[in-house]
């Protein structure tokens, strides 16, 4: 399992969906906004407490976003939805 985001993935921007469920990652990184053709991402069942505001840099391309499973606060709920309000949010 991974306990970490794989930043390799950063350095493939054309990368349109990636599922990485049922792993020990806690941080989304900074730079996910460079994943600029992300459609589909899903972290279900990992240990995410937040997302960094920039993912809002992604609002026009990311279509669906899971997080269920993840001990994330209701405050960091509401700002993902403001931030992306073109995205479908998979939530607990």
């Amino acid at each position: 399992r991974l306990d970490h985001f794989p930043e390799v993935f950063l350095d493939m921007p054309n990368i349109t969906h990636l599922n990485i469920d049922t792993n020990y990652i806690s941080e989304v990184p900074t730079r996910i906004y460079e994943m600029h053709n992300l459609k589909g991402f899903s972290l279900e069942a990992n240990r995410v407490t937040g997302f960094p505001p920039d993912i809002r840099l992604l609002s026009n391309t990311l279509e669906r976003l899971h997080v269920s499973g993840n001990p994330l606060p209701a405050d960091q709920i509401d700002s993902l939805k403001l931030w992306l309000p073109n995205t479908d949010l998979f939530h607990d």
